[in-house]
């Protein structure tokens, strides 16, 4: 468990489905090749993606982790609270609008010399 960091999101505004959109370009990447995917990465969730990953290698840094021996091991998605909002229709009607919010977890794995880990 010493080679390993992590660091959660919970409750972020925008729906698991879109953020998974992001997160699955992460998976068993390097942390630089990923840090690069999300800093040119078109999308909302790309940016909250981006500080948790240096929350998650500095949290790392303080185990011994090096930028170049570190790569990313999990991304988890997950669904968070739901906000339930509606909007009035015709004939006394009501419409559920679901504004959903995600939570998100990135695990970073230190390299093993001579393993196959990472790119």
């Amino acid at each position: 468990m010493d080679n390993i960091s992590y660091a959660k999101l919970n409750n972020l505004r925008i729906s698991p489905r879109k953020v998974m959109l992001v997160a699955s370009a992460l998976r068993n990447k390097s942390y630089l090749s990923a840090k690069r995917i999300l800093k040119f990465a078109d999308k909302k969730a790309a940016l909250p993606l981006l500080k948790l990953l240096e929350s998650a290698y500095v949290n790392g840094k303080n185990k011994g982790f090096k930028e170049s021996a570190v790569y990313v091991k999990e991304v988890l998605v997950g669904p968070g609270a739901t906000l339930k909002r509606g909007r009035f229709v015709s004939r006394g009607g009501h419409h559920k609008i679901l504004k959903r919010t995600a939570n998100i977890t990135i695990k970073l794995e230190k390299k093993e010399e001579g393993g196959k880990n990472g790119e």
